[in-house]
């Protein structure tokens, strides 16, 4: 049951960063205003779960902070490419 719900978590996560980020990369956006984008609403929402798995009391959930960082970068240049400016 635990396991089931942290893919949901971790899944829902990326959805709402690929959201937002669609919301807030402007058309004219460079690829690394893209990737800083992504990246903050990645740290933001890693945060969040971060201090819901418990903070440093957890054992994973230090891996959730640059996890976070690396996928929302990710996600923002892959908005930039294949939303914003299709081709």
């Amino acid at each position: 049951m635990a396991n089931s719900l942290r893919g949901d978590i971790e899944g829902l996560k990326g959805v709402l960063v690929a959201l937002l980020a669609g919301f807030s990369i402007p058309t004219t956006a460079r690829w690394w205003l893209a990737i800083a984008i992504g990246a903050l609403y990645g740290l933001a929402f890693a945060v969040v779960v971060y201090l819901a798995k418990g903070g440093a009391k957890s054992g994973d959930a230090p891996y959730v902070v640059p996890g976070g960082i690396i996928t929302g970068g990710l996600i923002g240049l892959l908005v930039l490419i294949w939303a914003i400016r299709p081709t």
